[in-house]
């Protein structure tokens, strides 16, 4: 997939767009525009190989956007705004703590 304007800078010349596991992506924008363009492009993609994404599955974390309030859409249908949400088991949060992330091992590791 190729969105030039899209990914978030990681190392100088260096920018990531996404994050791919198995049917679990993350797409990584930092403006509203530029993710747009992201979703389209991958819905777009999918596509080609008989696959769909389900909207009501789709979630968008905002981190350090001048939109607050972005309306993105996957097919017509509006992605929903979540301060949190687990990737592969692990927390991602707005403000990039880790808060949550620590407490849920702590409660894993105690009912183990």
């Amino acid at each position: 997939m190729d969105v030039s304007n899209g990914g978030v800078d990681l190392l100088p010349g260096e920018r990531l767009l996404d994050l791919e596991y198995a049917d679990d992506i993350v797409l990584l924008c930092d403006n509203a525009q530029a993710m747009k363009s992201a979703l389209n492009q991958l819905a777009i993609s999918v596509r080609r190989y008989g696959m769909y994404l389900a909207p009501s599955k789709c979630k968008v974390l905002l981190q350090d956007w001048q939109d607050s309030n972005p309306v993105l859409t996957l097919d017509g249908e509006q992605t929903e705004v979540v301060e949190k949400f687990v990737y592969l088991g692990s927390f991602i949060s707005a403000g990039g703590g880790v808060s949550d992330e620590i407490n849920a091992r702590i409660v894993k590791a105690r009912a183990a």
